[in-house]
């Protein structure tokens, strides 16, 4: 036991060696009990880290380092080894990890509104039109405008906008509930929901939900052409997914069928049939 040992676990190296029973007082027993059952069996432990205490109470990541010497029947001797607090290195890694996964959170959410961003559905739609195509399973689209957003911004301006947009979001968020399930802002006033594994009913029915969501929030709106409130048009589709087709053949369908809505009144839902 040197000196680096002893200030590291705050005692003398001579009060040390003679408390037979210190191991236990650093130590969890059932911790040691499983190093000791681990060097039964095997020689050596690299780099086994857990929580160490030491005089004070207080507590450290340590690494072990540990060798039993045995005899030629497989009793242990005894155990030598190095331990380091490695706790500054521990945390530090744990930050960094949670930075990552913030960046990881911000490059694929939109600000705005909380949802997937447009370069996270391109990934997802591209993932999932290729499980699809595997699985035979339909997998469906729902695409959103709210209508009249452009009049909407200029009477109530960009603020309130915004926080039509997060309201909105909010409702596409409660109604695509599933894991599978990815709501994204698409550009603008432009939503999509990808419905993996939906047939047409399923997704109408959803699309449906949205549009009634969104007009129960009665978030008003004095200069649309359609309502006194805030209203959106939908165009739904659910196909059949092959090798022989592509995500941008979904996303055209849709798209043909949101303007389809628009032309026909705003605030309805489209579907080809």
């Amino acid at each position: 036991m040197n000196q680096a040992m002893s200030s590291l676990l705050g005692f003398a190296p001579e009060k040390i060696a003679k408390k037979l029973s210190i191991i236990n007082f650093f130590v969890d027993a059932t911790e040691w009990q499983n190093i000791l059952d681990f060097l039964k069996k095997n020689t050596s432990i690299t780099e086994y880290d857990f929580w160490l205490g030491k005089k004070g109470g207080t507590r450290f990541i340590a690494s072990f380092s540990l060798n039993a010497r045995k005899r030629k029947s497989g009793e242990i001797l005894y155990i030598d080894g190095v331990i380091q607090d490695i706790t500054d290195k521990r945390q530090a890694e744990a930050k960094l990890q949670e930075t990552n996964h913030r960046l990881e959170i911000l490059s694929t959410t939109d600000g705005l509104t909380g949802l997937a961003n447009r370069r996270f559905f391109d990934e997802s739609l591209l993932k999932e039109y290729s499980r699809h195509s595997r699985s035979g399973k339909n997998l469906a689209l729902i695409l959103l405008d709210i209508d009249c957003f452009k009049a909407y911004n200029d009477s109530y301006g960009h603020i309130a906008g915004d926080k039509c947009l997060q309201k909105i979001s909010k409702i596409l968020a409660d109604f695509t509930h599933r894991p599978s399930d990815l709501a994204a802002r698409y550009g603008g006033e432009e939503f999509v929901c990808i419905l993996p594994e939906t047939d047409l009913d399923g997704a109408i029915a959803v699309a449906e939900k949205i549009r009634c969501g969104i007009m129960d929030l009665t978030i008003p709106h004095k200069s649309s052409r359609v309502e006194d409130l805030v209203t959106a048009s939908l165009g739904v589709v659910s196909v059949r997914c092959s090798n022989d087709g592509s995500p941008q053949d979904i996303i055209e369908q849709a798209d043909a069928l949101l303007y389809q809505a628009k032309e026909s009144g705003r605030n309805r839902v489209e579907v080809a049939l």
